[in-house]
């Protein structure tokens, strides 16, 4: 909803300026790029797919921008990287140190394929992409927007974690784990963290590949003449870049990978939480932006 909001009112474009240096490494020069990156280091693949599919049906991004942001933009999210499957690990600073090696290792993979493929033509990117001013839009609209998306990923989901318990049900006991690993990331996730020592390896290796699922929710969200191609490719390549991030965030913390059994102490939270913070931070722009041209309309009439 809220990536919506921010594409619709134009705030897209005013928030993300200070990436567009990466955005440039990466070989893409479009002005709405660096605003899909922010959208996809702080929500998600599930925001960076819709905000990609989004500004490429609005003319924001040509057919090969938006495939060369994927591989960058398809992370997992910070919330669910430290929150769910550091509170798995029993370690929220282990969940940042996996989060901060998924980092790494996208935009590692993004400078890679512009070395690999060069960037986009100046040319090219003027003939695909027209600026075109942004129509106002509407809360209930992105609501309703977000509620169509939001099932069709459940749906998704559900139909990938009922073929992996299926699965692992009729195989033998030494490959019984493969489906979970491979089909579906939150059960993959969920099981990654019971392999003792090295569960935060496996953990890594499952948000790194994605899962079937992921791949199959970012091609439902992005249009079909768009190519998954890049993506996948950077799949193989992300692996052991972030393994090895990772490794290098635990010798420099090694506080952080304490594996222990038992439960977390609960803290009762009496302020905000940063990403609630951060969301209703960006409603508040796009409502003062709606506000000001609602002010100017009215002026232009008087």
């Amino acid at each position: 909803i809220v990536s919506s909001l921010l594409i619709g009112t134009g705030a897209v474009r005013r928030l993300g300026f200070f990436l567009s240096p990466l955005t440039r490494m990466f070989g893409v020069r479009a002005k709405a790029a660096p605003a899909v990156l922010l959208i996809g280091l702080c929500g998600g693949f599930a925001p960076a797919a819709s905000a990609v599919g989004q500004l490429y049906r609005q003319r924001g991004l040509s057919r090969e921008q938006a495939a060369r942001l994927l591989p960058v933009c398809v992370c997992a999210a910070p919330s669910f990287t430290v929150l769910a499957v550091g509170g798995m690990l029993h370690s929220i600073p282990l969940g940042a140190c996996i989060y901060a090696g998924q980092l790494f290792a996208c935009l590692l993979c993004g400078v890679l394929l512009r070395l690999w493929c060069g960037a986009i033509p100046c040319a090219q990117e003027c003939a695909d992409v027209e600026e075109t001013p942004t129509d106002d839009i509407s809360l209930p609209q992105c609501i309703g927007d977000a509620s169509v998306a939001f099932v069709r990923m459940a749906g998704i989901v559900l139909y990938f974690r009922f073929l992996c318990g299926g699965l692992s049900t009729l195989l033998p006991p030494p490959v019984s784990r493969l489906p979970v690993l491979l089909l579906e990331i939150s059960a993959a996730s969920a099981q990654a963290a019971q392999m003792g020592r090295y569960a935060a390896y496996w953990c890594c290796a499952v948000l790194s590949l994605q899962s079937v699922s992921v791949l199959c929710q970012v091609r439902a969200l992005v249009p079909p003449e768009v190519s998954l191609r890049p993506l996948l490719c950077a799949r193989i390549l992300h692996l052991p870049f972030s393994l090895l991030f990772l490794r290098i965030c635990l010798f420099f913390f090694p506080a952080a990978d304490v594996y222990s059994s038992l439960s977390p102490r609960v803290i009762p939270r009496m302020r905000c939480a940063p990403d609630a913070a951060l969301m209703l931070f960006a409603l508040c722009i796009c409502a003062c932006i709606q506000a000001q041209r609602a002010l100017q309309r009215r002026r232009k009439d008087l």
